[in-house]
């Protein structure tokens, strides 16, 4: 019987063609209000995504962190980031009226075809969304990893020959031996989990 409202906001939009209509600009305060405005009045949980952050950067910017207090102000419940093309961290943010509010910072990349192994790794978020006389809580925090694969030879890598790149594939990091084993990275699904599990440090995150 809960009602669920998804709000969506970049940065900024690349596609100069696009209209104004088509993204949601997070510097724009009278539309990001008002569509709070909108949610609040509609839903009982807010989740916001939030296309954020330095490219390829795991560390959380200066940027991102004040955008989560404004968040926060604005009575957001989820927040979840894109953008980086990499994980980040998540935590739970205290929001002014004492509620809690869930920052997953950064997703990473799940379907991608870039070249770098932190760029093909993301994974799925999971959370519990508790509703009690207190408010709203999360728990079971959990994160599935993933590992974003297809067939490039050595060749093709070294002429550039970016369209050669096929066979494109997700799997759960965990089941990811076989295709790492035939990319050209050099790396272990050992070596990432624990890539994974060094962003998502000092958390209550089940990494599955």
């Amino acid at each position: 019987g809960k009602k669920i409202a998804v709000l969506a906001f970049a940065d900024f939009n690349n596609n100069s063609s696009a209209p104004a209509y088509a993204v949601n600009l997070y510097a724009n305060t009278s539309l990001v209000e008002s569509l709070f405005a909108q949610a609040q009045e509609q839903a009982d949980l807010v989740v916001v995504s939030m296309h954020w952050g330095v490219e390829d950067s795991s560390a959380v910017s200066a940027t991102q962190s004040a955008q989560v207090d404004r968040l926060a102000a604005l009575g957001a419940d989820v927040v979840i980031g894109t953008g980086p093309h990499v994980l980040q961290k998540v935590e739970t943010v205290t929001r002014p009226d004492g509620n809690d509010m869930l920052v997953w910072y950064s997703l990473g990349n799940l379907l991608s075809s870039q070249l770098n192994v932190p760029q093909l790794i993301g994974g799925v978020a999971q959370f519990d969304i508790v509703f009690d006389q207190k408010g709203i809580r999360f728990d079971s925090l959990g994160f599935v990893p993933t590992y974003m694969h297809y067939e490039w030879t050595a060749a093709e890598r070294n002429a550039g020959s970016l369209l050669s790149r096929k066979n494109a594939m997700i799997y759960p990091l965990k089941d990811a031996a076989t295709p790492l084993s035939r990319s050209l990275f050099n790396t272990t699904v050992a070596e990432q989990q624990q890539y994974v599990q060094r962003i998502l440090a000092n958390t209550q995150v089940s990494i599955k």
